[in-house]
């Protein structure tokens, strides 16, 4: 058998015969390919030339013409047009009904992944299973609420095919779950991070990048440091940096829209806070006490939290004598300069004392500005106190009384002894411990 007695064209080309072709099969049968194989989705024509026939044959070169399988999609994962896909697949299935070309399917640019109309990089080889028609296009972050085009190029199924293998999906759109602290919560001062957690994966980018957040306090904007951002993809919570908040002080803080990507079509979510306004929760001396020797140290505030302005111009000091106050009530005060100034580690004890230590028979009062407090306090605070009666020589003796004269004592000479100071306290019962 003469293999140039047999002509095999595929498209109108002539293409090879394998080695040995045609084969005789027998009872005038022949058997003859292409020798690389029949490819998908290709006209073929065979023409037999007339001196196979023999010299008593028709003359007539016998021909005909043939057509292989056009690949066809039976299904994709994600399917077209879904919504709501997972970021986190790790691939992207299309299912031939027929062989495809592998060789094809290999060429840079006939399989193209594009995010909101932009190709984007398939850096792992693109698999192919020959017994289930499989193609897989493996991915990774693919970005939450965005547009994904997949197009596979006709080629694939061989010059048949009518055009590319197109479709699309979209990806989940998070939206804010919730926030610690909640909306509209009062929250104790100090460090923290502020947390968000939506309701599935947020780009990290997105997630990482302050200009996406405005957090103000007191209506001033807090500049926020992008490396310290945190991202836990397992819970998908964002923390924000680390905030010093302040007492007293309202917070606001507005988180962009565009952490639900491309396709979140949606206002900025906002929430507010606040923090605790500090009260103070013991002193010393006691608010209305009487009879406070001279020799106390210092006047202590213990507040219940860290004061947001820790300045001593916000502590004002005032006194006036009580004998003056028994002869008119209304005697001024005068203002007292203050020294020793100081704050404990946690900012929510005060000390400090009057210049030169107190007088004796003195009626004190302490101003704490709301500002102390913080931007939302609207009072500040008012200790007063009167400081015990002194007999100025404890040889000759004398009178006292407490500042409302409803006690008066009187110590004949030498009463007292020497070593004393002549300071004579006059508390009410409930203050003394017996």
């Amino acid at each position: 058998v003469n293999p140039a007695n047999f002509v095999l064209l595929r498209e109108g080309a002539a293409v090879s015969l394998r080695e040995g072709d045609p084969v005789v099969l027998g009872s005038g049968l022949y058997g003859l390919a292409e020798a690389d194989g029949w490819k998908v989705g290709s006209s073929y024509a065979i023409s037999v030339a007339t001196s196979v026939q023999g010299p008593l044959g028709p003359g007539q070169v016998l021909g005909w013409q043939f057509q292989t399988a056009v690949p066809d999609t039976i299904s994709v994962s994600p399917a077209s047009g879904a919504g709501d896909v997972d970021v986190n697949i790790s691939a992207i299935v299309a299912v031939f009904d027929d062989l495809i070309d592998e060789d094809a399917l290999q060429v840079g640019g006939n399989v193209v992944l594009a995010r909101e109309g932009q190709p984007i990089e398939i850096t792992d080889p693109i698999g192919y299973d020959r017994t289930t028609g499989e193609v897989t296009i493996p991915v990774s972050d693919l970005r939450a609420g965005s547009s994904f085009q997949v197009i596979i190029d006709g080629g694939l199924a061989g010059p048949r095919a009518i055009g590319e293998f197109r479709w699309g999906f979209r990806t989940r759109i998070p939206t804010l779950s919730s926030t610690t602290p909640p909306d509209g919560s009062s929250i104790a001062a100090g460090p923290r991070r502020i947390q968000l957690v939506f309701s599935s994966d947020v780009d990290e980018d997105l997630a990482r990048d302050p200009a996406n957040y405005r957090l103000t306090g007191a209506g001033q904007s807090i500049e926020l440091v992008g490396s310290e951002f945190l991202y836990e993809a397992e819970t998908f919570t964002v923390s924000l940096p680390e905030i010093e908040f302040v007492s007293g002080t309202g917070y606001e803080l507005v988180v962009s829209s565009r952490l639900g990507g491309p396709r979140a079509q949606r206002p900025d979510d906002e929430f507010s806070f606040v923090t605790d306004l500090p009260v103070v929760v013991e002193s010393n001396p006691s608010e209305a006490s009487q009879g406070v020797t001279t020799s106390t140290a210092a006047i202590r505030l213990l507040f219940s939290g860290p004061l947001a302005r820790q300045n001593p111009d916000d502590f004002q000091l005032r006194a006036r004598s009580v004998e003056d106050v028994l002869g008119d009530a209304s005697a001024p005060f005068g203002l007292l300069p203050i020294t020793g100034f100081g704050l404990d580690a946690t900012g929510s004890e005060v000390n400090f004392a009057p210049e030169g230590g107190f007088q004796p028979f003195t009626e004190y009062q302490l101003l704490v500005d709301p500002s102390a407090f913080g931007d939302l306090a609207i009072d500040g605070f008012t200790l007063g106190f009167t400081t015990a009666a002194q007999i100025g020589n404890t040889l000759d003796g004398g009178t006292i009384t407490n500042a409302d004269r409803s006690v008066e004592l009187y110590f004949p000479p030498n009463a007292l002894s020497g070593g004393q100071s002549g300071e004579v306290l006059i508390q009410p019962l409930s203050l003394i411990h017996i």
